[in-house]
């Protein structure tokens, strides 16, 4: 493929190049596509190092499944850099690293690790076996245990993405067990992932938890805030999202997964689509308003319908106030600590930035709902009435919601 520039390869690279490939994968099986930018002839080009040819593999377990682009910091770099390397050298800390174990909370980042192993153990002419422990709890239900992994004994690698969504059914142990055991004395390498580490009080067999108990298990974290904006960063770019700073700190302050934040993402990116006019260009942004509706209803089933207002009217009937005077102005004393607990229970229950909550108490800018959160923090340290108080209104909202 010649793209005629460079902000064309730049295009096609976020927009097009996934289903290119999965598409070429399909019908022709693994192959290398080259892609080649053509020597532009005009100084209106900027010089670039990416001129000339050069090749990249199709991705056969997708290709946005890289190393290269998986967000990390110094929290998970033990993680990271134990998967790359395991992926990287045949025989490195095979014997120590058998099986490999990646566990972590949803939406870690578990899945993009072990689909990156996958893409480079199969580059170096590995021959992979993965499959989710979804799909071969399915295969049980459907077909029985006879057939379970027929086809893992004739791979170099077995992954199972969700090891312990299969480990549910204790009568398919004893095939699990039976496949480690061949992949042991042949010496392959066996990768798995769970989103806790099994053990032998949830009746999973002692035999099956010695065996994972014998190799090397590193966890994922739930990724800091600065990964979090990173992510955000690189989605809505290649959405064409344009998020403030302020929309921007409340995503990532309320969702700490990246499943969660994508989720919300494609909302946006539904809702921007539904918003453009026939004939006119789909529009970027999205009002404030319209954010803060959107994310108000993208909060777990949980807390779906606890709201502001609620939190802002339970929190005056407890204390024999009205909700207008507490997104009010008034200053007196019983007010101002209303007004100061219920801004910290948005906070805490509904995790509202600081911008967010300036807006819901009467349009106050950020600094003032800071200053409210500290003064509120301070009060409840300090008083045990307002403790009990607090509790009890968050007990409240807690049972509306």
């Amino acid at each position: 493929m010649v793209f005629p520039h460079m902000f064309f390869e730049a295009w096609f690279t976020v927009k097009g190049k996934h289903i290119l490939e999965a598409g070429v994968k399909d019908l022709f099986g693994p192959k290398t596509i080259r892609y080649t930018l053509k020597t532009p002839s005009s100084a209106y080009y900027p010089a670039t190092g990416m001129r000339g040819e050069r090749c990249e593999e199709i991705y056969p377990f997708g290709a946005d499944f890289r190393f290269d682009a998986f967000l990390y910091n110094r929290k998970n770099a033990f993680p990271y850099q134990c998967a790359k390397e395991l992926a990287e050298n045949d025989e490195l800390r095979r014997t120590s690293s058998n099986p490999f174990i990646v566990w972590g909370e949803s939406g870690t980042g578990k899945t993009h690790l072990v689909r990156a192993m996958a893409n480079v153990m199969q580059k170096k002419g590995k021959k992979i076996f993965f499959s989710s422990g979804a799909e071969l709890k399915l295969q049980c239900a459907r077909y029985g245990n006879a057939g379970l992994m027929r086809n893992a004994f004739d791979a170099d690698a077995l992954i199972i993405d969700g090891l312990d969504d299969l480990l549910t059914l204790h009568d398919v142990h004893e095939h699990v067990l039976s496949i480690m055991d061949a992949f042991t004395v042949r010496n392959k390498q066996m990768i798995f992932t769970v989103q806790r580490l099994p053990d032998t009080e949830r009746n999973v067999d002692i035999r099956l938890f010695d065996r994972l108990e014998q190799g090397l298990a590193v966890e994922l974290l739930k990724p800091d805030m600065d990964i979090r904006m990173q992510h955000v960063a690189r989605r809505t770019s290649a959405r064409g999202i344009r998020l403030n700073k302020d929309q921007t700190f409340a995503l990532v302050h309320r969702f700490t997964g990246f499943r969660q934040i994508d989720g919300v993402l494609n909302r946006l990116e539904s809702f921007i689509r539904q918003q453009a006019r026939p004939g006119k260009n789909t529009p970027s942004k999205i009002s404030q308003k319209d954010f803060d509706e959107l994310l108000q209803y993208s909060v777990s089933s949980a807390r779906r319908h606890l709201t502001s207002a609620v939190v802002i009217e339970t929190t005056a009937n407890h204390l024999s106030l009205s909700p207008a005077d507490i997104i009010g102005d008034k200053r007196n004393q019983d007010i101002s600590k209303a007004r100061q607990l219920a801004m910290l229970l948005c906070r805490e229950l509904l995790h509202c930035s600081y911008p967010e909550l300036g807006r819901i108490f009467g349009g106050k800018d950020h600094s003032t709902a800071m200053y409210s959160i500290k003064k509120a923090k301070q009060l409840l340290e300090d008083n045990k009435d307002a403790r009990i108080t607090y509790a009890d209104i968050m007990r409240r909202c807690k049972e509306r919601g």
